[in-house]
Formats: C-alpha cells, structure tokens, sequence
C-alpha cells in the first residue's frame, strides 16, 4: 500500500500537522525515509522539526474548510516533489455535546472539517493517483465512526460519514491500484484532548453519562490513553507492509469498542426478518 513505483520513497501530503497524529505522522514517514508536505491552518502552529522546508519536508499552509488552499497545497506538493503517493486526511476536532443540546453552527462546522474537509481533499488527490496507477488515501477515523458514545454523538456522525464514504471509495478505487485505508484509533494522548476539543457550556443535568465523558475528558491524563508516536509507527509499518485491508484499528479499547458492536450487528442479522 502507498509504495512508490519509482523506488525512491514515497511523498505524503498530512493535514492537521500541528500536534497530534498528524504531527506524529508525519515525523514517522520521515524517519522511514520519505518526503512529507506537512500542512496545517497556520504554519506557526507547526513544530519546529517540520515548519522550515528540507529536501524531504515542504511544509505548506492548508485549511480544509477552504477548495482554494487545499487545491494550492497539492499542487504545491506535486511542484516541489513530483509525486503523491500517500494522502492523510487527519485534520480534525471533537464536539462535546449531548444531542438535545448541540449547537447548530458547532454542527455544521464540526461536518465542514470532520467530513466535507475530507471529501474535498480527496477529490483533489484521486485524478493524481489514478492518473499515476498508484498511491494510497489514509481518512483518520475513530472507534467513534463505529459506535455512537454519549455526548460524542455529532463527533461520532462526522466519522460515521467517512466510514460510509471511505468504503464506497475503496470499491472504486480499487480497479485503478488506488487504496484506501481508514484508520479507528481509540482516545490517545495528544493537543487533540485539549486544543482539539470544543466542549459545549450548556449541557442538560439528566444526562449524567454526557456529564461524565466530558469531565473524564478535561481531567485525563496521559496514562489513560493511547500513544500517538506508537500510533503512528502502526500506521507507517502498514502502509509499507503488503497488507490490504481497508481498516487499521489502533488501541485496546478501539478494538473492544469496535468488537461490541460487531457483535451486536451479528446478533440483529441473525434476527433479520423477512420482507
């Protein structure tokens, strides 16, 4: 998956790059070699390992909210490196919120980043590498895009949507040697607990559990969750690997997330009833 035909290492193109997974993904595909066009909003937001340009490192100011910036940013990418071979659409944020109380605009912006940011960075890389024979889009989700969590629900519906998207993608995809790779980490320690964060001020008392998350949210610490550094080793040794599969689940507690409702579908398709 991602390999380059040339043989020279690959090119990757990394939203969301100042802190995180992204920032971690982006020191990952370094250190194995590759090249890296690490973007972010603004590119003082960047770390200093990637915010001035090398002969392996362009970083680039991208806002996903914006066709225009996004459409320079990958040109920028194929003018500096000539090639694209992996696209991670990272860029991202949660919203705290039970549903009766969720906000409309926080709504509609958490689906411009989360969602519509996707979309249209990957309508911009799909003719480059189908054009190419080649390459690799990687959509960060979330054990969130697999099962809905109180007081995560319109985080969740942002990843549900790529999940759904990202499988039509690798259907279609798949006959021009174009992969997909959707990525479900668990909670990992990073700014995405805290920058990354919007927690909505006024929440109805009842829901205690939406209460809840939002307190373990503000007090957790960084032993309680996952490792982006290891996540995003994970991530690189994949792409490397001969491995295929559409789906990358990172963490113990994505995976038995993930597995209860697995388990639960299985249950409701041997209930299935006739029409």
């Amino acid at each position: 998956m991602g390999v380059s035909l040339t043989g020279e290492g690959r090119t990757w193109l990394i939203t969301g790059c100042s802190g995180g997974l992204g920032a971690a993904l982006a020191e990952a595909a370094l250190a194995d070699g590759d090249r890296v066009v690490a973007t972010a909003r603004s590119l003082e937001r960047l770390p200093d390992s990637l915010r001035r340009p090398t002969n392996r490192i362009e970083p680039v100011q991208l806002d996903v909210t914006d066709g225009s910036s996004i459409e320079r940013a990958v040109e920028r990418a194929i003018r500096r490196f000539g090639s694209l071979e992996v696209a991670v659409n990272n860029a991202g944020y949660c919203y705290l919120s039970s549903i009766e109380a969720g906000d409309e605009n926080e709504i509609r912006r958490i689906f411009d980043t989360n969602f519509f940011g996707i979309v249209a960075l990957t309508k911009a890389v799909v003719p480059i590498m189908k054009s190419a024979g080649q390459g690799t889009i990687v959509n960060i989700s979330s054990a969130a895009g697999v099962v809905g969590l109180e007081g995560m629900g319109y985080y969740c519906a942002t990843k549900f949507a790529v999940e759904g998207m990202s499988d039509a993608l690798a259907a279609e995809l798949a006959p021009h040697n174009v992969d997909v790779l959707v990525v479900q980490p668990g909670a990992m320690w990073s700014n995405f607990t805290r920058s990354s964060l919007v927690i909505a001020g006024d929440e109805h008392p009842e829901y205690s559990a939406v209460l809840a998350r939002k307190a373990w949210f503000a007090a957790a610490g960084e032993s309680e969750m996952g490792c982006v550094r290891r996540a995003a080793g994970a991530v690189v040794r994949h792409l490397a690997s001969p491995a295929n599969s559409v789906r990358l689940v990172l963490g113990e507690r994505a995976r038995s997330l993930i597995e209860q409702k697995s388990n639960a579908l299985i249950g409701a398709c041997q209930n299935a009833v006739a029409i």
